[in-house]
């Protein structure tokens, strides 16, 4: 199904030790041949991991890695291509970047093998009304099994402004409390497959509050719990109520978080400087990235 273009993968196996919740996470790193920097962003139940990689252009592009194999994507008549999130049907959405150098989401079927072109990826892209496009912020970040989009865009105010979005229509909103005040706004970054919302939003400075909407009921998500002097941020979920992210405390690291029913744990690539949780299946399997004592960004995926 993905037969074209295909490169084989060289995935270096690091034993690994961090535990979540009592178990030990075994990492795997990830890295696209040539690549100056790889991103694992999410992983579906099968272990299709999709991702993004830098090349020494400094230009980004889209792949996949299935079982051993990896094939690179663009979105057709983009210069940057960044996938963010997909679902078990290989629907994928994220941020391209124009050649005018406007910054939308977009949506693609990877499953689909007329998306393939000698062009790149048939995208198509996802611009709400009022969008300015400044900056790859402007995305979608989720997209959920009925394939409902989430994402945000940046105003002419520089305010994020959260979006839901389903076959052509947007709903604009800013409905987690307190998001009003916010100096910035709020930012949906993920729809897990039960139909969380999960995002985060600035309070104040460098201070990110993570939230989680489920059920029509929101949750905010701080760590350490009681600790509203740091930053928090949900990037993923799955059907199990399993969410992903990071955090960091002032002055130090930033760590992958996991958080489930109001219990956190943390987990951190061993010798790097940084961990990112970007995605999670419904087999408790986490994807992300990690930064290297020489500064180089990896993906990874890490199981339990």
């Amino acid at each position: 199904m993905f037969a074209r273009n295909l490169k084989r993968l060289v995935c270096l196996l690091a034993v690994c030790m961090s535990a979540v919740l009592g178990q030990t996470l075994e990492f795997t790193t990830v890295d696209y041949p040539g690549a100056v920097g790889t991103n694992a962003r999410a992983i579906s139940n099968e272990g299709v991991v999709l991702g993004s990689w830098s090349d020494s252009s400094g230009n980004s592009h889209g792949f996949l890695l299935i079982d051993k194999a990896m094939v690179s994507f663009d979105c057709a008549g983009a210069v940057a291509t960044i996938p963010r999130a997909m679902n078990s049907s290989h629907e994928a959405v994220g941020t391209s970047k124009d050649a005018a150098g406007k910054w939308a989401g977009f949506y693609v079927r990877l499953a689909d093998p007329s998306s393939w072109t000698s062009a790149g990826a048939k995208c198509t892209r996802i611009e709400p009304k009022g969008s300015i496009g400044r900056n790859s912020g402007n995305a979608a970040f989720g997209i959920s099994e009925s394939g409902e989009i989430a994402g945000w865009y940046d105003d002419e105010q520089n305010k994020w402004r959260g979006y839901l979005y389903r076959d052509g229509v947007y709903l604009t909103y800013d409905m987690v409390q307190g998001a009003e005040d916010s100096p910035l706004g709020m930012s949906p970054l993920a729809l897990s497959p039960q139909g969380d919302l999960i995002g985060h939003m600035q309070v104040t400075g460098s201070r990110m509050r993570g939230w989680v909407i489920r059920n029509g009921k929101t949750q905010f998500l701080d760590y350490p719990p009681g600790e509203l002097n740091g930053m928090t941020c949900g990037f993923a979920g799955n059907s199990k109520g399993e969410i992903v992210g990071h955090y960091q405390r002032s002055g130090e690291m930033i760590r992958g978080l996991y958080f489930k029913d109001g219990v956190y744990a943390t987990f951190v690539f061993p010798n790097s400087k940084r961990t990112d949780g970007q995605g999670i299946n419904d087999n408790g399997v986490i994807v992300g990235y990690y930064v290297d004592q020489a500064d180089k960004v990896h993906g990874f995926v890490a199981r339990r």
